[in-house]
């Protein structure tokens, strides 16, 4: 894997090159001067500022992309999601009083706005969820997409692998497999499985044209994934 120097990275290696000569000066005096230490300090603070400034416009920047992405997605609800979107920044109160009840227990007061997507999804019926260690009950994933693509789909790759396979349902493993042979046969029909990429130790994904899932993951990259990335 290559390295890859960014402005972030490059900006941490030099406040740690001038925290080093600081920690030096200090252990032996007589590489810097008092002087030179103000001047070195106020450095860092400079450096830390505009990292600051940077990771902001960056946190910023996902955000807008992240709710043009939510347009991508719900092309038949547009105004809907908007609205919904909108309520999320405007008013997180209110916001929050507005989910369903089976999400009341929920911690939601660090909600982030993917998590805002996929809850617009879930209203829709067009998002499913999964635990980490895999099904409670074969087939429920298939089942749960059969619903969001409203037909029924040909599942010839992923029953192939569940008569194949020995691994045990909820090893956390079987469910990464189970997950590639349903992208393949998505694939088939033009389809790809797109996951939100939230902080829960679930996988929350959707279904969507592959057209779609290619411009949301680069338009988004932060908020989500493919199978390949699991």
């Amino acid at each position: 894997m290559k390295f890859k120097i960014t402005p972030g990275s490059l900006i941490a290696i030099v406040i740690a090159g001038l925290l080093l000569v600081i920690i030096l000066s200090s252990l032996f005096m007589t590489v810097l001067n008092w002087k030179a230490q103000i001047a070195v300090g106020a450095l860092i603070l400079l450096a830390a500022f505009v990292y600051e400034r940077k990771d902001k416009k960056k946190k910023a920047n996902s955000k807008d992309n992240l709710a043009e992405a939510g347009k991508l997605l719900f092309p038949d609800a547009v105004e809907k999601y908007v609205a919904y979107y909108n309520l999320y920044l405007q008013d997180r109160k209110k916001f929050t009083a507005s989910l369903p009840n089976d999400w009341a227990a929920a911690d939601l007061s660090e909600i982030e706005p993917i998590d805002v997507l996929f809850l617009f999804a879930d209203s829709r019926s067009q998002a499913g969820v999964i635990d980490w260690k895999g099904e409670e009950n074969e087939g429920e994933v298939e089942e749960s997409i059969d619903q969001i693509l409203g037909t029924k789909t040909a599942w010839t790759a992923t029953t192939a692998l569940r008569s194949q396979t020995q691994k045990a349902p909820r090893d956390g493993e079987f469910i990464l497999e189970l997950f590639a042979a349903i992208d393949k046969d998505l694939q088939a029909i033009d389809k790809k499985l797109l996951f939100f990429n939230t902080n829960s130790d679930s996988y929350a994904y959707t279904v969507v044209n592959t057209s779609v899932y290619k411009t949301v993951t680069t338009k988004a990259p932060t908020g989500f994934k493919g199978v390949e990335e699991l």
